[in-house]
């Protein structure tokens, strides 16, 4: 019963990345905003489901973790770029969230310019996140 689950939520990560790139790939300010409800919502179910911890389904680290913590270092970009409340509200989430992001198998899964690539992927997306991404630096020169 346990695999079947980690696997449903493994399942429910790979649809919070497709929502993920539609946040990022975007050009009309309507379906951006609907874009980042969507993943709200999509995170408001992930809320709901963590246990005690540490990790997803408790003291184990899992495959379910190994899946999500590309899905945070997303935000870790995101948040540097705008406040967009996707995980506002979520305590649990950003727990987890903090603990996977210091996890050896997370932490070492990137190269050190990550964030600087994917700002740059976000960039050729010429959304628009690439629009805020752009105004940011305007402002910071």
């Amino acid at each position: 019963m346990q695999r079947a689950s980690h696997r449903s939520w493994i399942e429910f990560g790979s649809a919070i990345l497709n929502a993920i790139a539609r946040f990022y790939s975007t050009r009309e300010a309507d379906v951006f905003q609907d874009e980042t409800a969507r993943l709200a919502a999509l995170f408001d179910r992930v809320e709901s489901a963590l246990e005690d911890g540490p990790w997803f389904c408790g003291k184990d680290f899992s495959l379910v973790d190994a899946v999500y913590g590309p899905i945070f270092r997303y935000f870790d970009t995101f948040d540097r770029i705008s406040d967009f409340g996707i995980l506002d509200s979520k305590p649990n989430t950003a727990v987890w969230r903090a603990r996977l992001g210091s996890h050896p198998a997370i932490r070492e899964a990137v190269s050190a310019d990550y964030d600087r690539a994917l700002r740059e992927f976000i960039l050729g997306r010429a959304g628009i996140l690439a629009g805020l991404l752009t105004e940011q630096v305007d402002h910071a020169t």
